[in-house]
């Protein structure tokens, strides 16, 4: 379901990417938005990725299910092992219109000229 949400927005769907903290939000409609967490273990970092929706929806409807998933993050972030860790700051790098609705949910925007980029090897 996430992969072909991610198909209409003509990505590619980046499952070996996908840390194992996630959540899809559901509306009336069934499934309406997904969210991965990633933790990182010992400094109380999360790194919120890979924000995905439902095609189709209102920006409003969108908002309220991202919103929900963000919250559910903080919530499960650390719960998954003994002992819990412990997670006050989260992350995310993402694009200046959802970095606006983010900014509505308390997060502070960073002034940066940064770009994301990757390195895949193989073994």
């Amino acid at each position: 379901m996430v992969a072909e949400w991610w198909d209409a927005r003509e990505k590619p769907f980046p499952e070996a990417l996908l840390p194992p903290l996630g959540v899809v939000v559901c509306d009336d409609s069934g499934p309406a938005a997904a969210l991965w967490c990633y933790e990182c273990y010992g400094v109380g970092v999360c790194f919120l990725e890979f924000p995905v929706s439902r095609p189709g929806q209102s920006l409003s409807a969108v908002y309220r299910a991202f919103a929900y998933a963000v919250e559910a993050c903080k919530m499960l972030a650390g719960k998954s092992v003994d002992p819990p860790g412990e997670y006050h700051l989260f992350r995310a790098f993402t694009l200046p219109p959802i970095a606006r609705s983010l900014k509505r949910m308390g997060f502070a925007a960073e002034k940066t000229q940064r770009i994301a980029v990757n390195l895949y090897t193989q073994n």
